[in-house]
């Protein structure tokens, strides 16, 4: 009966309410029947209805492991999304000690966690990360920062003890996120570095700490900047979001760098049928500049330390320089879409007739201008 009430639910509010995304809070106190009901239920409604949820549970549960929607059984849930908190804690730091930096803070020890996340939780030859229980891009959501625990700023701030530049540090974890595959999640507020001063669980706080702060945007307009440009890159861009594993596994592939700070891969061939024949995306969080020797050619920047989007700022080759906390996107052949192609026979069929009309004009002119001077 509690199952049924829960789908009664959940079809109401998709069907009344137009409700088109469902997140689970401590999914893992669902069991997998459950999950599917759901599931089946929403997308004979609508199949573009996501449904996503925390795949853990709150405390302890009487529930049995082998029927919980949780980390061991979201192969299992097709359609149905989890939170990936291993790249969350492999950027940031652990979310239960609020002082352990992550990779955008010089600790490179979750490195394999983000590798994880960026090949959007699947099993990845180049990737030595035992535990994988996504499988699948479409399955995996992820994510820096959420409601839960501290606002990504709170956490840099609270976890840096260098005293590095948190902007840097702020655009950087989620130049990660929106460059990995499978699904991003963004925390409201944190394109413009959104505070709740220091509190971890804000719940019980005044409006003076959960109001999002737009003041901050002004003052903090590049780094929103920042993440209006990674944003556009990634909705431009299919090679970001390609839809199963096999095809990740066959266009992604990490580079050899030359320090442990470094995180380079290569998406190639036109992904999912991206214009961008080759794509490098390089991340350093290094305190100090590395170099890279970039494969063979002539490669266009959109992506540096100031400036994201997908206009060119500049081309490069050879040996080059990522400064710290800096994320490089470059490219290297493009191909036009097929609307492009499918006007170009007009232009020149328009160019040719302008020229035929221009030489027809020419020789009446002519024709007439020899009249007047017989």
């Amino acid at each position: 009966m509690v199952r049924k009430f829960i789908v009664d639910s959940v079809t109401f509010w998709a069907t009344e309410y137009n409700v088109d995304g469902f997140r689970f809070d401590l999914m893992a106190l669902h069991d997998v029947d459950t999950m599917k009901a759901i599931k089946e239920a929403l997308h004979a409604i609508d199949p573009t209805i996501i449904i996503y949820g925390e795949p853990w549970m709150g405390g302890s549960s009487v529930m049995d492991p082998s029927i919980s929607a949780g980390k061991e059984n979201i192969k299992n849930l097709e359609g149905i999304a989890a939170f990936n908190d291993e790249i969350r804690d492999g950027i940031k730091g652990s979310v239960f000690d609020k002082a352990h930096p992550g990779y955008v803070q010089g600790n490179n020890e979750g490195i394999q966690r983000i590798l994880y996340g960026i090949t959007g939780g699947i099993q990845h030859p180049q990737v030595s990360f035992e535990n994988v229980w996504h499988t699948d891009p479409l399955r995996t959501v992820n994510y820096v920062s959420s409601h839960d625990n501290h606002t990504l700023y709170d956490k840099l701030i609270l976890s840096n003890p260098q005293r590095r530049d948190i902007a840097k540090m702020q655009k950087q974890a989620n130049a990660i996120i929106l460059t990995s595959q499978g699904i991003p999640f963004l925390h409201a507020g944190v394109d413009f570095m959104r505070s709740k001063g220091g509190h971890e669980n804000s719940y019980n706080q005044p409006d003076s700490v959960n109001q999002l702060d737009w003041s901050l945007k002004k003052k903090n307009l590049e780094v929103f900047n920042y993440y209006k440009g990674l944003i556009e890159l990634r909705k431009k861009h299919p090679a970001f979001r390609m839809t199963n594993a096999e095809e990740i596994k066959t266009h992604l592939t990490f580079l050899d760098t030359p320090s442990e700070h470094l995180i380079a891969f290569q998406i190639n061939d036109f992904a999912n049928g991206d214009r961008w024949e080759k794509i490098i995306v390089i991340h350093n969080n290094k305190q100090g500049f590395e170099r890279f020797n970039l494969p063979e050619g002539d490669w266009n920047v959109v992506v540096d330390q100031k400036t994201a989007g997908v206009d060119v700022i500049r081309t490069v080759s050879g040996t080059i320089v990522i400064r710290e906390n800096e994320t490089l996107v470059l490219y290297q052949g493009e191909r036009l879409h097929e609307k492009e192609r499918s006007v170009i026979p007009y232009i020149i069929g328009g160019v040719i007739g302008l020229v035929a009309i221009g030489g027809m004009l020419g020789v009446a002119f002519l024709k007439k201008r020899a009249r007047l001077t017989s």
